[in-house]
Formats: C-alpha cells, structure tokens, sequence
C-alpha cells in the first residue's frame, strides 16, 4: 500500500507546524521578558536598630504596601497613602541572591534593597518638599506565615 499526501492534508500539516513553532516563539521570548515583580505585600515595620528619634505625635516606623504587579500604595501609620511604580528591580552588587528595587510615584522616590525574596528590606524614603516620611532604614514584613508570630485577635459576640 502506497502513501500519498493530497494538497489539504499538506496544507493542514504546513499550518500546524507553523502553528507549533509560533507558540515556542511566544514561551521562549515571554518567558525571559514576562516575569511577576517580587512581592512586597503586607505589614513592614521598623527594625528597633533602624530607628531614629522622631519629634512627630505619630511616628511613622511602620507601613502597609497592597500591591498588583509593578503598582503599589503605601500605606502609613497616619492613613496617608503613596501611590508609586515599581521602575526598576535588578540584581545589586551585594550578591546574587541580593535585590535592588526603584519605585517612583506622586514626587516619591523610594529605594529598597535586600536579599531576594526576604521579609528585610533597606528602604530609603524621598519625600516631595516637605511631606512626613517614614524613617529610612531596615524594615522587616510582618508574615501570616512566620514562627512567632503574634496570633490573630479574635472577638468574643456570644450573647449574654
């Protein structure tokens, strides 16, 4: 028995092949340009060797980033809010598992560096003009997940 391709089934195979080495195209360029920005999510505070004396009524040695990709807000203890885009996340010379991150934004300018991936981070904070500013400094995200963490406050409605 002899086999023979017609014109549709040449066709067919042509249009698959391109097919298949357009999708490994795609991953293969996407995969080294599409990556997610580390995630900075949750409660930061001051480390206590970070801390600096502050004469505000309400220090501001603490913060919460909410964050969706390369945007995020800033949360500080006083309730103001600080908008800003992560511009630039790159491989520092303190090593390779070290982190430097550039986030602009709203006049901001904010730096953080430190190990990729850790719940520490060195951040320095630049103000526009005169604006309250959290203390530049170690700051270390506090994680659901960590060991010692304090537990979760519960509230007791049972009726009386």
């Amino acid at each position: 028995m002899k086999f023979g391709l017609n014109r549709a089934s040449c066709a067919y195979l042509c249009i698959f092949a391109v097919f298949a080495v357009g999708i490994w195209a795609i991953i293969a360029v996407g995969g080294a340009y599409l990556t997610a920005p580390r995630d900075l999510s949750g409660k930061w505070r001051l480390e206590a060797d970070s801390a600096t004396e502050h004469s505000d009524p309400v220090p501001l040695d603490a913060f919460t980033v909410d964050q969706s990709g390369k945007y995020l807000r800033f949360t500080l203890q006083n309730n103001a809010n600080i908008d800003v885009i992560m511009t630039q996340s790159s491989n520092a010379p303190g090593g390779a598992n070290w982190q430097s991150l550039s986030f602009e934004g709203q006049g901001w300018h904010v730096t953080g560096s430190g190990p990729e991936g850790g719940n520490e981070l060195d951040f320095k904070f630049q103000p526009p003009g005169s604006q309250q500013s959290p203390p530049s400094g170690t700051y270390r995200r506090d994680r659901i997940d960590q060991t010692g963490a304090a537990p979760a406050k519960t509230s007791d409605h049972s009726a009386h």
